[in-house]
């Protein structure tokens, strides 16, 4: 059984959002659209997270968007501006999406100091994968570099074989050559690109 994994269709990664992803316009949705009658099953998954995030930068005296946060004995953190706040405009459904073709969503980054970037944080939806006998994960997202490429390698690794759409994906590409070096991150740990 197929799934199509839709990754952050959610205003706040559109235009006038506060990470605006390049390509993450009606365009992309107009293409994820089109996709989803070809598959078995739709499944989304969406950042919900409290407003008080570790990865906020507004939650950091002194600090910006887009630093990079050392934290004794702990992971870098990249700080991001405020997006997707649980129950807030930006975490609503992207413009013109097709919501209701859409059978399950998952939500990632609700806790505090959840990353937020792959798609095994979410509650629930490993098992409801295994669950629906979902044997291959094609997936599509605003951002490549990040929730897309830890989502899929994490999938990889846990036995699904997952192929990525590019045509119905944006990025950031804050530092210029991040998209490519997801993308060889990707292919290096198994993960198809299309």
């Amino acid at each position: 059984m197929k799934l199509f994994l839709l990754i952050d269709f959610q205003n706040d990664f559109f235009p006038l959002g506060t990470v605006e992803a390049k390509g993450a316009d009606a365009q992309l949705v107009q293409r994820v659209n089109q996709f989803m009658p070809l598959f078995d099953q739709v499944a989304a998954l969406c950042d919900a997270h409290p407003a008080n995030h570790v990865s906020f930068a507004a939650n950091h005296l002194w600090r910006r968007p887009w630093q990079i946060l050392q934290r004794e004995g702990q992971q870098a953190q990249l700080l991001w501006p405020m997006h997707c706040v649980a129950g807030s405009f930006g975490a609503e459904w992207a413009p013109g999406l097709d919501a209701a073709s859409i059978q399950r969503v998952f939500l990632k980054g609700t806790s505090v100091d959840a990353s937020g970037m792959s798609a095994v944080e979410s509650e629930g939806l490993v098992s409801w994968l295994i669950a629906t006998g979902i044997t291959h994960v094609y997936m599509a997202g605003t951002l490549l570099e990040y929730s897309v490429r830890q989502s899929a390698i994490d999938l990889t690794r846990l036995g699904f074989p997952v192929t990525v759409l590019l045509q119905a994906c944006a990025s950031l590409d804050l530092q210029p050559g991040d998209t490519a070096r997801a993308l060889e991150d990707m292919q290096a740990h198994g993960v198809s690109l299309a």
